[in-house]
């Protein structure tokens, strides 16, 4: 599907943009005909045509469902050099799989919407002239912070220091052709409530060009120090840490109840489950939001804390009717990554025609825990193992979030030195604490195989939890990450300004 169903309004708007080249009498007629085909029967644009007028009009009404559809079919993705070469505007090749992403020209390549490296990303990259002093990485942060509306940053006090790249670092920069040189921990003391957050900062070089770069790549961390949590190779993976900071996050959230009143709705919710520490945060919480976080920094180029990510999450609740009720269900189940919270995460982010981002194996325990009612309310589709390996494109969607019972894997497509590509699988159950889990590429953290059916085979056979079905399989569009990566950077930077966290 290549077009955007517009209701009365934006339909209106759509219309009277197109032709500003006509009189005002003729603008006003196209509108009204626009209204009333919206309003009686469907009106339905091309992305393509409704791209070309939003560049004229960027702040018009119908800009913002246009610009949704435009993530959902990856239309605005910038052009990923992992993929096979394509010349800028012509269309992808015609040979794509079944389930891939729609058939549309190639997007400009300074989107949004994308795991994007050009210069023109200042709130996130700067061009530099070979290495860099600690000094001179303070003052491109701060420029990139003040690029992204953080004028605090300004006046805050910024300490730098250069830390050891990492395994996971390598792999997500190799994708896009980049080498990681070296990286840098910034700690950033807010001016006036003195609260401090932290962000990585990694010095990169463009394959092709030798272009040398400074980019902001968020932070997995939750302690100001900077410490990566047990396992080794810098991927997310449990700490007391994190789960302890995200679970005394929501202990003290305080919102509004359907009456208006306030009310702290996990005061006395139980995270998790196994031992319990004196948060009431068990030592098995954390394992899908572990697998989420490692996809977005694989899919968008940035990494999250765990309590950014819940904190996210709330925000997306608060702004729906039936808040409290969800709040009440996710306080009764020990806030679980689930099908109704990964739904939640997915708001504005629908997928695409015949391309489900929600897939479920038949027979599957997962399968059987809802109606078919339910399932097409969530957008989950129940299929075969065989049509997931043939539907799912790693082109459209590089990573995978594999759910058993209480257990969550990832599986992510990282391109090897000689073109070829392997699928790794990522197991975020460290609870042993062994700091070999990631740091080795044969540790049992990150086991790669030489095809996406092995490896989603390795996790159905050999992972703990395993029944040999996929209960749950989520294939988020790398657009639609980066979409919800921007929106969560903004959810990081309201609790750095708040002094709440990282």
């Amino acid at each position: 599907m290549n077009s955007v169903e517009l209701g009365a309004l934006n339909a209106m708007s759509y219309c009277w943009n197109k032709h500003d080249d006509s009189f005002i009498l003729a603008r006003a007629v196209k509108a009204i005909a626009g209204v009333v085909k919206a309003t009686f029967t469907k009106y339905t644009v091309s992305l393509i045509e409704a791209e070309a007028v939003m560049k004229r009009h960027p702040d018009a009404w119908f800009a913002e469902p246009v610009t949704w559809a435009l993530a959902k079919y990856k239309i605005t993705h910038a052009t990923d050099t992992s993929r096979q070469p394509v010349t800028a505007g012509s269309p992808p090749p015609s040979s794509a799989t079944a389930g891939s992403s729609p058939s549309l020209p190639q997007p400009p390549v300074n989107s949004p919407f994308s795991f994007s490296l050009k210069e023109t990303d200042t709130t996130r990259v700067r061009f530099i002239d070979g290495f860099q002093t600690v000094a001179d990485v303070k003052d491109a942060y701060k420029d990139m912070r003040t690029a992204a509306g953080d004028s605090w940053v300004a006046n805050a006090r910024l300490t730098c220091k250069q830390v050891t790249k990492d395994a996971v670092d390598d792999i997500a920069f190799n994708n896009k052709d980049h080498y990681a040189i070296s990286k840098f921990l910034v700690t950033i003391t807010h001016p006036n409530h003195r609260g401090e957050s932290i962000e990585e900062v990694l010095h990169v070089m463009d394959k092709r060009t030798g272009q040398h770069k400074l980019v902001r790549i968020g932070s997995f961390c939750e302690v100001a120090g900077g410490s990566t949590t047990v396992g080794g190779g810098g991927f997310p993976g449990y700490s007391e840490e994190s789960s302890t900071r995200a679970g005394l996050y929501l202990k003290n959230l305080k919102v509004k109840d359907q009456k208006g009143n306030d009310y702290f709705p996990y005061a006395q919710t139980r995270f998790g489950m196994g031992t319990y520490d004196g948060n009431n945060v068990g030592n098995m919480w954390s394992c899908g939001f572990d697998v989420l976080r490692l996809q977005l920094f694989q899919a968008t180029g940035y990494k999250f804390s765990f309590q950014v990510l819940v904190a996210y999450l709330e925000e997306i609740i608060s702004a729906r009717g039936d808040a409290q009720e969800l709040r009440r269900v996710l306080s009764n189940g020990h806030y679980p990554m689930s099908i109704h919270v990964m739904h939640l995460l997915l708001t504005g982010i629908a997928s695409s025609s015949g391309y489900s981002n929600l897939l479920v194996e038949k027979r599957s325990v997962g399968e059987g825990r809802l109606t078919p009612d339910e399932r097409e309310g969530l957008g989950l589709k129940s299929c075969t193992r065989q049509d997931i390996l043939e539907t799912t494109n790693w082109d459209y969607s590089s990573t995978a979030m594999i759910c058993q019972p209480l257990y969550s894997f990832g599986i992510y497509r990282s391109k090897k030195s000689d073109g070829t590509f392997e699928y790794t699988v990522y197991d975020p159950h460290n609870f042993e604490g062994n700091p070999d889990f990631y740091a080795s590429p044969k540790g049992q953290g990150r086991e790669s195989f030489a095809s996406a059916q092995d490896a989603i085979n390795h996790v159905t056979g050999s992972k703990g939890g395993r029944n040999g079905k996929i209960d749950l399989f989520f294939r988020g569009p790398d657009a639609g990450l980066c979409f919800m990566r921007d929106r969560m950077m903004k959810t990081k930077g309201r609790l750095e300004s708040e002094g709440k966290g990282f």
